[in-house]
């Protein structure tokens, strides 16, 4: 009785795969060489690479294996799991007949593919290659026809393409020629061969076996090649990106603190200046381009483009002593940067992007002392006044006759921290203002402590960490006179601050977003909204949404006041005001300004602009001044809260 089984290298000779073991050892040994050079490089930073293994497994089963941040882009997400399933399918089925043919064969006399399993493994491979191939020329397609911008075209992409294209090709070609010269049973099982062979029926069974010949030579060279030449490719992220999703933390949404009385060198000089994973999340990089696309300074037309900057970070691989700053990176490269996140959220490897920019600025800010005069100025202001804005008089005093102060001794359920553009910049006054008013009417028991200044967002940001820690550690000691249960603020960069950044200094602040607190009073019956059914717009800011997730509590507040009409760009994807990061104290060269892109966005959605963050509700106001659209009803959420309740 015939068994259907797949014969290992059928028509090949005993030298041929004598010859092609060692070439695949050859290959192999070149391929380790790579991966430890790539160790090496990444070595060469400081720090440990330490795992958070719970962690570590479970982002690589969901970012490396399930790819669930790549599928985020429908399209290019689909391409690209086509070509990853095939390319996994397809190396595992040829690495079950090496083990066939080479260990449980001579060892075992067991032939394991057979009979179902002969047709189950013969048709999985095909399909796979047809994914595989597909997959191949989407690629081919998006980047020789389509070419989106964002992409790198060079000679690499093209022989890495093209050298995958022909290791497809040729395998199904002798797989065709197989199924002609063995008479493989139920051939139809390996449907893409089987296609492929018809067109050669008439083919003497010399020929087929000469042709068959010929393609598996061609086959064998092309992948071994393919192998060897893996770590000194692009395609060297198949390897590097489940090893950075291991190693990355990937729900860090916070600065790292430089510990003073250790660091001998502050900020990114040279390649020895970056951490381990930071160099590691630099290799992993695929040059995919996401985070160009949503990048507010690349839309502005700045110097500005993350993915430039990770991919002229790659050739420190090369050039280990040279100067970072203007040697690899353009200082002017860095500055335009808002610290969004929107970059370090689209990443499909997440490559620490936000924290190599700001290693960058420390390295200008506390060792060179070289930022731009606005900025220089504006950290003086922070060190001298408290505030950016260089003001002397006392930071309550526009609140005087409606602020309550804390006293020692006394328990308070909320500290009011309104925060400087609450306390000095005008359109943010009047926030505050009804805010206090709403506080007191409500008869909230709040309190402000006097001592109250900058939180040094903006301070460690534009790369001045010795500053920011200044601040905190006065800000946190200050706060620790009082009794109270949580710090309430309308500003997510200090929610920001108190939450995530204060905590590495010993503080432990319950904190709640103007928004929560909002949300809390209408549900609990306090405030009562009248739904008057006109059209709101709502601005995500990137502060409490994309650092800090709050997305649906302000849009459940606007729904009880009207209807929502979203702009384009919302929630995760919402796009940035272009403030945070330092940028409301920077003066840098752009094609236009990424406040007046967002608001002429958000004018086109309704002619109620809602926001919820002073540093958002200042720029918008300054893009309303520009373009002049006097139509347009710009307010915080607390504003619009206190005209509509009953």
């Amino acid at each position: 009785m015939n068994v259907l089984l797949r014969e290992s290298f059928w028509n090949i000779p005993e030298a041929l795969k004598v010859s092609f073991y060692l070439l695949a050892l050859f290959a192999t040994l070149v391929f380790a060489y790579g991966i430890y050079l790539h160790i090496k490089f990444w070595n060469s930073g400081r720090g440990e690479l330490k795992p958070n293994w719970k962690k570590g497994i479970l982002n690589f089963i969901k970012y490396s294996f399930l790819q669930i941040r790549l599928l985020y882009e429908k399209f290019a997400g689909i391409m690209h799991l086509l070509i990853y399933a095939g390319f996994i399918i397809l190396f595992l089925g040829t690495l079950t007949l090496t083990i066939q043919e080479r260990i449980t064969e001579p060892f075992f006399r067991n032939h394991f593919l057979k009979g179902v399993w002969f047709l189950i493994f013969e048709f999985t491979l095909d399909l796979f290659a047809l994914f595989f191939i597909t997959g191949i020329l989407t690629a081919i397609i998006r980047r020789y026809f389509i070419k989106p911008k964002r992409l790198t075209y060079d000679i690499d992409f093209q022989i890495v393409v093209w050298l995958l294209f022909l290791i497809g090709i040729t395998g199904i070609l002798v797989e065709s020629f197989r199924i002609l010269g063995a008479k493989t049973p139920s051939a139809s099982f390996s449907f893409m061969g089987y296609i492929l062979s018809l067109p050669f029926k008439s083919l003497s069974l010399e020929m087929v076996k000469k042709l068959h010949l010929s393609l598996w030579i061609i086959h064998a060279i092309l992948s071994l090649g393919f192998i060897a030449y893996i770590p000194f490719c692009s395609l060297s992220h198949i390897i590097f990106s489940p090893v950075n999703h291991f190693f990355q933390d990937t729900e860090k949404n916070h600065i790292q603190k430089i510990d003073f009385e250790k660091e001998e060198f502050f900020g990114v000089q040279k390649l020895k200046d970056f951490e381990k994973r930071e160099i590691l999340g630099i290799d992993a990089c695929i040059k995919c381009g996401r985070c160009y696309d949503v990048c507010p300074a690349v839309s502005a037309g700045t110097e500005l483009s993350p993915k430039n900057v990770v991919v002229e970070l790659k050739e420190l691989y090369s050039k280990k002593d040279v100067d970072v700053i203007d040697g690899i990176v353009k200082s002017d490269e860095i500055l335009p940067c808002t610290t969004c996140l929107h970059c370090v959220k689209v990443c499909p490897v997440f490559v620490p992007i936000l924290d190599i920019i700001i290693g960058l600025r420390r390295y200008l800010s506390l060792s060179l002392g070289i930022l731009p005069k606005t900025a220089s100025e504006t950290l003086k202001n922070i060190e001298r006044y408290g505030n950016p804005f260089g003001i002397t008089e006392d930071r309550f005093s526009k609140f005087k006759d409606i602020i309550k102060f804390a006293e020692e001794g006394k328990e308070y359920d909320f500290i009011l921290w309104i925060g400087c553009l609450g306390a000095f910049e005008q359109r943010n006054q009047e926030v505050v203002k009804n805010l206090l008013e709403l506080l007191n009417n409500l008869e909230i028991n709040y309190a402000i402590i006097k001592e109250e200044k900058c939180t040094g967002d903006s301070a460690r940001r534009l790369g001045n960490e010795y500053l920011f820690q200044m601040l905190a550690e006065e800000n946190i000691n200050n706060l620790k006179k009082y009794k109270f249960k949580k710090i309430l603020t309308f500003c997510p960069h200090c929610y920001q601050i108190f939450k995530e950044e204060y905590r590495e200094f010993g503080a432990d602040f319950g904190v709640i977003h103007h928004t929560q607190f909002l949300k809390d009073l209408i549900d609990s019956g306090k405030i009562n909204l009248k739904d008057k059914s006109i059209n709101f717009t709502y601005h995500d800011p990137c502060y409490l949404g994309r650092y800090n997730g709050i997305f649906d509590i302000p849009r459940e507040i606007i729904k009880k006041m009207g209807k929502i009409r979203e702009p384009d760009r919302k929630k995760e994807n919402s796009f940035c005001c272009g403030g945070g990061g330092g940028g409301m104290w920077l003066e840098v060269p752009s094609k236009e300004k990424i406040n007046e892109i967002r608001f002429s966005e958000l004018s086109k959605s309704a002619e109620n602009i809602v926001t919820a963050c002073p540093y958002c509700l200042m720029m918008f106001d300054l893009a309303k001044k520009v373009i002049g659209n006097e139509n347009i009803n710009l307010k915080d959420i607390s504003e619009y809260v206190n005209e509509f309740s009953i």
